[in-house]
């Protein structure tokens, strides 16, 4: 096992002050690790840890860079570190890059598992706080049923690899929970599914129990669908904090009132913590987390920790033998 991580420092949308501070926290707090964090921009910090290697790079992937623009850019901060983990100098990659060229370029240096399409895995959290893993929600918009059903393996050995379930239970996205529901796609994976011995299958979900109680924990679709249910699923929660924090600039009435929904805005948080830090790209001979463009030091943080498990569980191996 490679203690070692490879950190994209500055492909996000902000500067890399947010991406280095969680990588000097994260330094600091597993001494045994080590992070090779690549940056765009000159660092010039006293208090960088000696197990924190900062590289400097010269270019830079844009939101709109294709692959093309990925292999051009060979000094880039993104292609760098996908690059060294293609090397064997690191075990895994955290980037904050755009998913296109991200996926495109990790696609064409790791290379699929058995000529799988990769696929991106989110974390989300029920009402209850209980984390799921929803999969594809980006990366593959036209797959076909064997890929589904190839995902569905790949999203229990993640669920297993974060030690949330040791028999993830898994379903899929669908209109309705009946057999025969959603397009020739639903149907056709929903067949295979039920056949698979190697997951824990228990039929379709529909996409307003997403965030619901209940045993759930891998949620199978194509990335066209899962995009949308995931924005959508953040977007409702942003709406329940925009309403909150605006309650505060109101009536005294208003005011009184969010004091007293204190207890819901805890459980709220809950809800919402996902701790993850990003997506997972499955599917793919290394390990890459994508984290998001607009990534806090929080969010960088959880990142490196869900890299760092799961190198220590072997996910990629793991995933190669469920297969």
């Amino acid at each position: 096992m490679k203690k070692i991580i490879a950190f994209d420092l500055s492909s996000g949308d902000a500067d890399s002050i947010e991406a280095l501070n969680a990588a000097i926290d994260f330094s600091l707090s597993n001494k045994d690790w080590k992070i090779k964090g690549y940056s765009f921009e000159e660092i010039n910090r006293k208090d960088i840890p000696e197990n924190l290697e900062i590289i400097k790079c010269s270019e830079l992937i844009g939101q709109n860079d294709t692959m093309i623009d990925f292999r051009r850019k060979s000094d880039s901060t993104l292609y760098r570190s996908i690059d060294s983990v293609k090397n064997e100098e690191a075990g895994g990659v955290v980037s904050a890059a755009a998913s296109g060229p991200l996926v495109a370029g990790s696609f064409m240096t790791f290379r699929s598992i058995k000529g799988l399409k990769p696929a991106y895995a989110a974390i989300a959290s029920s009402v209850d706080g209980k984390q799921r893993v929803m999969l594809d929600v980006g990366a593959n918009i036209s797959p076909d049923a064997q890929t589904l059903n190839n995902y569905a393996i790949m999203g229990s050995e993640y669920i297993k690899a974060l030690g949330i379930s040791k028999n993830p239970i898994v379903k899929q996205l669908n209109i309705g929970e009946e057999d025969k529901k959603g397009t020739q796609l639903q149907q056709d994976t929903f067949e295979l599914l039920s056949k698979n011995k190697k997951i824990n299958f228990k039929g379709n979900i529909e996409p307003n129990l997403i965030l619901s109680k209940g045993e759930l924990d891998v949620i199978v679709t194509e990335a066209y669908s899962g995009n949308i249910a995931l924005k959508s699923y953040e977007g409702c929660i942003r709406m329940v904090k925009d309403v909150l924090k605006e309650s505060r600039r109101t009536s005294i009435l208003d005011k009184i009132g969010f004091v007293l929904t204190h207890k819901f805005r805890k459980k709220l948080k809950i809800a919402t913590n996902s701790d993850s830090g990003g997506a997972v790209v499955l599917g793919l001979n290394y390990l890459i987390v994508k984290s998001h463009g607009s990534s806090k030091e929080k969010d960088f943080l959880n990142a490196l920790n869900t890299t760092k498990k799961l190198i220590e569980e072997n996910l990629i191996s793991n995933i190669k033998e469920a297969l």
